[in-house]
Protein backbone atom coordinates (compact mmCIF):
# COMPACT_ATOMS: atom_id res chain seq x y z
CA UNK A 1 0.00 0.00 0.00
CA UNK A 2 1.18 3.54 -1.22
CA UNK A 3 -1.05 6.54 -0.25
CA UNK A 4 -0.95 10.41 0.55
CA UNK A 5 -2.67 11.85 3.50
CA UNK A 6 -4.35 15.21 4.20
CA UNK A 7 -5.42 15.67 7.77
CA UNK A 8 -7.15 19.04 8.60
CA UNK A 9 -7.56 19.76 12.08
CA UNK A 10 -10.97 20.21 13.00
CA UNK A 11 -12.34 23.36 15.70
CA UNK A 12 -13.41 20.82 18.23
CA UNK A 13 -10.27 20.78 20.48
CA UNK A 14 -10.50 19.51 24.35
CA UNK A 15 -8.47 20.35 27.55
CA UNK A 16 -8.23 17.00 29.23
CA UNK A 17 -6.97 18.76 32.69
CA UNK A 18 -3.57 20.68 33.04
CA UNK A 19 -1.44 18.27 30.99
CA UNK A 20 -3.55 16.61 27.98
CA UNK A 21 -5.49 18.02 24.65
CA UNK A 22 -7.83 16.16 22.61
CA UNK A 23 -7.68 17.34 19.12
CA UNK A 24 -10.19 16.44 16.28
CA UNK A 25 -9.15 15.90 12.62
CA UNK A 26 -10.93 14.93 9.06
CA UNK A 27 -8.16 13.08 6.99
CA UNK A 28 -9.01 12.21 3.28
CA UNK A 29 -6.04 9.53 1.44
CA UNK A 30 -6.11 8.29 -1.70
CA UNK A 31 -3.43 5.62 -3.24
CA UNK A 32 -3.10 2.08 -4.08
CA UNK A 33 -3.37 -1.35 -2.82
CA UNK A 34 -2.04 -4.43 -4.49
CA UNK A 35 0.78 -7.38 -4.81
CA UNK A 36 3.10 -8.21 -7.17
CA UNK A 37 0.78 -8.99 -10.05
CA UNK A 38 -2.17 -5.85 -9.74
CA UNK A 39 -2.86 -2.80 -7.62
CA UNK A 40 -5.87 -0.90 -7.18
CA UNK A 41 -7.57 2.45 -6.43
CA UNK A 42 -7.98 2.95 -2.41
CA UNK A 43 -9.56 5.97 -1.07
CA UNK A 44 -10.89 7.29 2.13
CA UNK A 45 -12.28 9.79 4.53
CA UNK A 46 -13.16 10.01 7.89
CA UNK A 47 -12.59 11.13 11.63
CA UNK A 48 -9.33 11.36 13.97
CA UNK A 49 -8.75 12.27 17.38
CA UNK A 50 -5.07 13.04 18.25
CA UNK A 51 -4.26 12.57 22.18
CA UNK A 52 -1.36 14.73 23.29
CA UNK A 53 0.39 15.09 26.35
CA UNK A 54 2.01 18.98 27.32
CA UNK A 55 4.50 19.96 24.62
CA UNK A 56 5.88 16.37 24.18
CA UNK A 57 6.72 15.26 20.74
CA UNK A 58 4.67 11.86 21.26
CA UNK A 59 0.87 12.07 20.12
CA UNK A 60 -1.23 9.31 19.80
CA UNK A 61 -3.86 9.10 16.99
CA UNK A 62 -6.86 7.19 16.15
CA UNK A 63 -9.40 7.17 13.32
CA UNK A 64 -11.84 5.44 11.01
CA UNK A 65 -13.83 6.01 7.71
CA UNK A 66 -15.38 4.46 4.74
CA UNK A 67 -12.88 3.10 2.03
CA UNK A 68 -13.44 2.60 -2.04
CA UNK A 69 -11.65 0.11 -3.53
CA UNK A 70 -11.27 0.22 -7.54
CA UNK A 71 -11.69 -3.72 -6.87
CA UNK A 72 -11.94 -6.38 -4.54
CA UNK A 73 -10.62 -9.38 -5.82
CA UNK A 74 -6.53 -9.74 -5.71
CA UNK A 75 -5.33 -12.84 -7.02
CA UNK A 76 -6.74 -15.33 -4.38
CA UNK A 77 -7.56 -12.74 -2.28
CA UNK A 78 -11.10 -11.47 -2.38
CA UNK A 79 -12.05 -8.93 0.12
CA UNK A 80 -15.83 -9.08 -0.27
CA UNK A 81 -16.76 -5.65 -2.22
CA UNK A 82 -15.37 -2.47 -3.02
CA UNK A 83 -16.73 -1.12 -0.05
CA UNK A 84 -14.77 -1.32 3.19
CA UNK A 85 -14.17 0.48 6.47
CA UNK A 86 -10.40 1.42 7.55
CA UNK A 87 -9.68 1.90 11.28
CA UNK A 88 -6.37 2.73 12.76
CA UNK A 89 -4.47 3.18 16.11
CA UNK A 90 -0.77 4.68 16.11
CA UNK A 91 2.11 6.71 17.53
CA UNK A 92 3.27 10.41 16.16
CA UNK A 93 6.91 11.53 16.81
CA UNK A 94 7.04 14.95 15.43
CA UNK A 95 11.34 14.44 15.53
CA UNK A 96 11.81 18.41 14.00
CA UNK A 97 9.19 21.65 13.33
CA UNK A 98 7.41 20.62 10.27
CA UNK A 99 8.25 16.68 10.30
CA UNK A 100 6.52 14.23 11.65
CA UNK A 101 7.18 10.09 11.41
CA UNK A 102 4.22 7.79 12.15
CA UNK A 103 3.60 4.26 12.85
CA UNK A 104 -0.29 3.64 12.45
CA UNK A 105 -1.77 0.01 12.69
CA UNK A 106 -4.41 -0.51 10.05
CA UNK A 107 -7.56 -3.01 9.69
CA UNK A 108 -9.71 -2.73 7.23
CA UNK A 109 -12.95 -4.66 6.37
CA UNK A 110 -16.15 -4.87 4.82
CA UNK A 111 -18.09 -4.95 8.23
CA UNK A 112 -19.76 -7.83 7.25
CA UNK A 113 -21.59 -6.05 4.53
CA UNK A 114 -20.49 -8.93 2.05
CA UNK A 115 -20.54 -12.60 2.52
CA UNK A 116 -17.29 -12.63 2.15
CA UNK A 117 -15.13 -10.27 4.65
CA UNK A 118 -11.73 -11.49 5.30
CA UNK A 119 -10.17 -8.13 6.57
CA UNK A 120 -6.82 -6.37 6.00
CA UNK A 121 -4.70 -6.14 9.03
CA UNK A 122 -1.14 -3.45 7.94
CA UNK A 123 1.24 -1.85 9.88
CA UNK A 124 1.95 1.22 7.94
CA UNK A 125 4.68 3.61 8.20
CA UNK A 126 4.95 7.20 7.20
CA UNK A 127 6.52 10.62 7.18
CA UNK A 128 4.91 13.48 7.15
CA UNK A 129 5.46 17.36 6.40
CA UNK A 130 3.06 19.65 8.57
CA UNK A 131 2.03 23.09 7.57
Amino acid sequence: MVEAIVNCNLPWRWDLGADFGLQTGLNFSAGTLGDNTQNAFMGTVGPSLLLNYRNWPISLEAGTGPTLLSQSTFGSKDYGSIFQFTSYIGLNWDFARHWRLSYDFQHMSNAHLADHNPGLNMHVFGLSYLF
